[in-house]
């Protein structure tokens, strides 16, 4: 059956240029007017943040917390 419907497909090629444009129109049509979406990043604050600090010699506490406030 493939075959054929490709057989179907290149004798008429204008045809299924216009049917394919049609479907991409009504999909995007379709979606716009039904389409729920989806919310891929939502606003939402971050409850707590990680930091590394990588400097040479070793560094008391104080001085690595002054270190990342600034």
């Amino acid at each position: 059956w493939y075959m054929a419907l490709v057989k179907q497909a290149v004798r008429f090629p204008i045809t299924v240029i216009l049917l394919t444009v049609g479907l991409l129109v009504g999909v995007g049509f379709a979606y716009s007017k039904y389409g729920a979406g989806v919310e891929f990043f939502p606003s939402v604050e971050p409850d707590y943040g990680l930091l590394y600090v990588h400097a040479r010699g070793n560094l008391s506490l104080a001085e690595m917390d002054a270190a990342t406030k600034t």
